[in-house]
C-alpha cells in the first residue's frame, strides 16, 4: 500500500497521533515513556471510538418516519388539549357573563349589543366545540401528512373562534361596565341633590 494512501487513511480515522509516538520512541527518559504511553491510550481511545461509531446501528427512514409521527402527533395533542381547557374556560364565562346581562335587563337597562355579542360568541363556542368533537377520535390515530393538515387546520379555526369569543367577552363587559357607570353617576348626582 502506498504511504500517502495509508497516511491518508490514519488521517481520516483520527489516528494520525501515532506520529509523534514515533519521534518520541527515541527518547528513553521517564516522561518521554509516559507521554508515549498517554498517546497510545488516546490512539486506542480514538479506535474504539471508531468501532462504537461503525458498529452503532443506524436509524432506517422508517424509524424516522415514526419518531417524526410521533412528536408531530403530540403536539396536537397538546394543542387540542389547550384549546379543550379555553372552550371550557370560556362557556363559563360566558355563562357568568349571561347572568350578569340578565341582571342588567331586569334592571331596564338596554342589553341589545351585550345580546347580539353574546349570541355570536355561543355561536363560536359551538362551532369551537364541534370541531373539538371532531378532532378527539383522528388526534390519536393520525399517521400520514393529509390527516395531520386537516387537524391543524382545523385547530386553526378553534383558535379563531375563541379568538372571537375574547373579543365577543370584551364587548360584553365593556357594555356592562357602561351599565354600571351609568348607575354609578345617578346615584351620586341623586346624593348631592
Amino acid at each position: 500500500m502506498n504511504m500517502k494512501v495509508l497516511a491518508f487513511i490514519l488521517m481520516a480515522a483520527g489516528i494520525l497521533l501515532v506520529a509523534p509516538v514515533l519521534t518520541l520512541a527515541e527518547d528513553t527518559s521517564p516522561s518521554a515513556t509516559k507521554r508515549i504511553e498517554n498517546l497510545k491510550q488516546k490512539v486506542e481511545d480514538v479506535r474504539e471510538n471508531i468501532k462504537a461509531r461503525v458498529e452503532e446501528p443506524k436509524l432506517t427512514r422508517e424509524q424516522i418516519r415514526e419518531e417524526k409521527t410521533i412528536k408531530v402527533r403530540k403536539s396536537i395533542i397538546a394543542i387540542f388539549e389547550s384549546y379543550s381547557r379555553l372552550t371550557m374556560k370560556a362557556g363559563q364565562l360566558l355563562d357568568k357573563l349571561q347572568a350578569r346581562i340578565d341582571r342588567a335587563k331586569a334592571a331596564g337597562e338596554n342589553t341589545t349589543a351585550a345580546e347580539t355579542a353574546m349570541k355570536d360568541a355561543r355561536v363560536k363556542l359551538a362551532d369551537a366545540t364541534k370541531i373539538l368533537d371532531d378532532i378527539k377520535g383522528k388526534k390519536d390515530t393520525a399517521v400520514d401528512k393529509p390527516t395531520f393538515l386537516q387537524i391543524r387546520k382545523k385547530l386553526q379555526t378553534v383558535h379563531k373562534d375563541l379568538n372571537a369569543i375574547r373579543l365577543d367577552a370584551a364587548k360584553i363587559i365593556s357594555s356592562l361596565r357602561s351599565f354600571n357607570s351609568q348607575k354609578e353617576s345617578t346615584k351620586s348626582s341623586e346624593k348631592s341633590e
